[in-house]
């Protein structure tokens, strides 16, 4: 069966297979879309009932604000800001680091500089 021939139907017991498969793939995602979606809003300080003028309000809350009627509601970015520091330092130390391979044997010598020279190119001209 070609995958463009729409006139040849698959079995059902193949077709059974490809609904498990995508089911399994779809609880396999889940989770991770979870932690993904709680680190976006922990790292963006992100929460529920937030209002736009960053003050506690009963519109927004759904109930009676703590401790009053437009109290501060306002946002520790502090999340953010260590992983903006992370990212750059870790960013700097990769690519101020020396790449340097080590033949296995005497006779490796011409594979290590070319190994050498393509994870050059792949680090600092593909990747960048």
């Amino acid at each position: 069966m070609s995958a463009y021939d729409l006139t040849a139907i698959p079995d059902p017991k193949t077709i059974r297979q490809y609904i498990l498969n995508i089911q399994e793939a779809e609880a396999d995602v889940s989770g991770f879309l979870e932690k993904k979606q709680r680190n976006y809003e922990v790292r963006h300080a992100l929460w529920a009932g937030q209002s736009p003028d960053g003050r506690k309000r009963q519109a927004s809350l759904g109930k009676a604000p703590f401790p009053w009627e437009g109290a501060s509601d306002s946002r520790c970015r502090y999340a953010d800001s260590l992983t903006n520091e992370s990212v750059a330092l870790l960013t700097s130390a990769f690519f101020k680091a020396k790449l340097q391979l080590q033949p296995v044997e005497s006779g490796d010598a011409a594979a290590k500089v070319a190994a050498e020279t393509a994870l050059r190119w792949m680090l600092f001209q593909h990747c960048a």
